[in-house]
């Protein structure tokens, strides 16, 4: 788990050092490691879904448009995938 995930993890007291009683040996978490990073996992992805769907969306400009219109279209586009790519970084998936 990376290190802005585990921080996530703790605000969201999923994980309490000392506080809590658990039997599985993974010390101090409400969920197993496995679910919270399941669970994680599948969070980012729908988010990289969700910008995705905007880049395809930009990327279906009609090609009769006028050419500062392209441009925008072509901006918005091109921050979507920047912000896809920064939220994969981000949170360590690949």
């Amino acid at each position: 788990m990376n290190t802005k995930i585990q921080e996530l993890v703790e605000k969201a007291k999923l994980y309490q050092p000392g506080e809590l009683m658990t039997n599985w040996g993974e010390e101090d978490y409400v969920v197993s490691p496995e679910e919270l990073k399941k669970f994680v996992e599948l969070i980012i992805q729908e988010c990289v879904t969700l910008m995705d769907k905007q880049v395809k969306d930009y990327s279906d400009v009609c090609p009769y448009q006028s050419e500062s219109y392209y441009n925008t279209m072509n901006a918005k586009k091109n921050a979507f995938e920047d912000a896809r790519d920064m939220i994969k970084y981000h949170f360590g998936v690949k």
